[in-house]
């Protein structure tokens, strides 16, 4: 089967969000990875968070035999995120998010490199959704940016504002509660994707804000 065919098999099988097939396909394909990370350039957003997570499904698989193939692709992730790789992937952040949620051994390696991405174009809403991914399976890693995150809820992007709300909501501890209530006033929309449903949904600040301090 040709890569183009392959390729669509796999994005076959992301609409249907079937990533225990994906998984089960892996196992007699080796080229499972690099087709999921072409599919992160896919024109449909659900599709590239989709493909994230069964790629870091797929490389937790991997990484039970060897963690070299699993570092070499993450070296690859960081690459695509620099100018000069001439290829930017906007989803490369989400996609070393699930790749370090599924393999946390790698977090002390990998989790220093995206820190700085936090304030990097078109980077930052990307990079904060992945501080709250990786911070499921690792709490401790990611203390160090709560200073940065508190101080972007004053970002003129809304994006940058709600995400950094749910990283910090991920990360736990004591929050400022005056900060917090003044976001739930804060009616700017943004996409978020949700792990639970695999859909993306709009939703405002403020909302983020509200369940935050209900918590």
């Amino acid at each position: 089967m040709a890569f183009r065919q392959k390729k669509a098999l796999l994005r076959e099988k992301l609409v249907k969000r079937a990533v225990d097939e994906i998984v089960e396909w892996a196992k007699s394909n080796r080229a499972t990875s690099r087709i999921l990370m072409s599919l992160l350039f896919d024109r449909d957003k659900v599709i590239c968070f989709r493909a994230s997570e069964a790629l870091g499904k797929v490389v937790a698989m991997e990484a039970d035999k060897d963690l070299e193939p699993v570092r070499d692709l993450l070296r690859r992730l960081f690459w695509m995120m620099n100018d000069e790789s001439g290829n930017t992937c906007w989803y490369a952040p989400e996609a070393i998010g699930e790749i370090l949620y599924n393999v946390p051994i790698l977090c002390k390696e990998f989790c220093g490199l995206l820190k700085p991405f936090l304030a990097e174009e078109p980077f930052e809403k990307g990079t904060r959704i992945a501080v709250s991914r990786i911070t499921c399976a690792n709490r401790e890693i990611f203390g160090d940016v709560r200073v940065k995150l508190l101080q972007s809820l004053d970002n003129c992007d809304s994006n940058i504002r709600g995400a950094s709300l749910i990283a910090l909501g991920a990360l736990g501890g004591e929050l400022p509660h005056d900060e917090i209530m003044r976001l739930v006033e804060d009616q700017s929309n943004l996409e978020i994707y949700d792990y639970a449903s695999g859909e993306i949904y709009i939703t405002t600040v403020g909302n983020i804000a509200s369940k935050l301090l209900e918590k």
